[in-house]
């Protein structure tokens, strides 16, 4: 006979979700050279003894608008993830770097240091500065 038995929960502890990770980059910029044929460098790093591997895969532009979508894998210890960090044109000198919902990321540690790695790339290439940034 089957018995129902439930698995003990910590109510007092919810669990914590941060901030979905974005950053802000104004400056001047040419749209059609945001990531033309450069892909973010993969990185190895270690976060709480974890080895953390955050590898760009490709790099997709979109038309006509010129939005560049960055595909991504993330591993963090067995914990990997697939993903895309999305550069969002959003006037002739803003750009807004965000996690795209494509692979329903969780925002991990990782997951922050792809959209890290991605505003980083923009403005070694094109001289942009940070606005603003919920990565810590």
């Amino acid at each position: 006979m089957w018995e129902n038995k439930s698995v003990a929960r910590d109510v007092t502890k919810p669990e914590q979700i941060d901030d979905m990770p974005n950053v802000r980059l104004e400056g001047a910029y040419n749209p059609q050279d945001l990531l033309n044929g450069t892909l973010p460098e993969a990185r190895k790093l270690v976060h709480d003894g974890v080895v953390v591997v955050v590898k760009p895969r490709h790099v997709y532009r979109e038309r006509p608008e010129g939005h560049v979508l960055v595909e991504v894998m993330v591993r963090e210890g067995a914990f990997a993830q697939h993903f895309g960090v999305s550069v969002i044109l959003r006037s002739p000198k803003r750009l807004l770097v965000k996690l795209s919902p494509i692979g329903y990321p969780r925002p991990t540690w990782g997951v922050k240091e792809a959209v890290r790695l991605v505003a980083e790339t923009l403005m070694a290439e094109t001289g942009v500065t940070i606005a603003s940034s919920t990565l810590a």
